[in-house]
């Protein structure tokens, strides 16, 4: 392949025709998934220090926690969004199964953090970025089908929130810097 090629593959066009016998799909829909992958790439960079994994959300969260910077109005939506996806008359619905939560720490602070067991604001804020690590994994691990993922816009729409705001807590003011300098530049 020329250069040329290569730099002008237009990966949209190339992924409808690969669909296109199975899914139509509207990339105005799949916007929040596509920024997901975006706004994921610097909580692991921001957060995690280029690796997200239970521990290293545990460690970004205590730091966050003890420098004063987690503000539990900011998460009590977000906590309230994934109890009215994942819970059912108070308890578990079967559609948390589907995060695959197969480590065992991961699952019992996000069962006690849905169930209203943990009340303080630390384990809610690390059951919370638990689940947007399980989604990251079921969407780049293939257990989220393409075809399907315009029914999900919405959980993506607010993950993606969910991580916003994290990072903002733990990187307080970067936004403003950053918008500065851009006027600046």
């Amino acid at each position: 392949m020329l250069a040329e090629e290569l730099e002008s593959f237009d990966a949209l066009a190339w992924i409808d025709r690969y669909f296109a016998e199975r899914a139509r799909l509207d990339y105005d829909q799949l916007r929040p998934v596509m920024c997901f992958s975006l706004i994921w790439n610097l909580f692991e960079t921001v957060a995690c220090r280029r690796w997200a994994n239970v521990r290293s959300i545990r460690e970004a969260v205590d730091h966050a926690d003890q420098a004063g910077r987690l503000d539990h109005a900011k998460y009590a939506e977000f906590l309230d969004y994934f109890r009215d996806r994942y819970l059912h008359a108070g308890d578990i619905e079967d559609v948390f199964e589907r995060l695959l939560m197969t480590h065992t720490e991961s699952q019992v602070a996000v069962r006690r953090a849905l169930l209203g067991e943990a009340h303080d604001l630390n384990n809610i804020v690390f059951a919370l970025l638990l689940i947007a690590h399980r989604i990251r994994n079921n969407l780049f691990h293939g257990n989220k089908g393409v075809e399907t993922l315009h029914t999900q816009t919405k959980l993506f729409q607010v993950v993606n929130r969910l991580l916003a705001t994290f990072i903002e807590d733990i990187q307080p003011g970067e936004l403003h810097r950053r918008r500065i300098h851009a006027e600046d530049g």
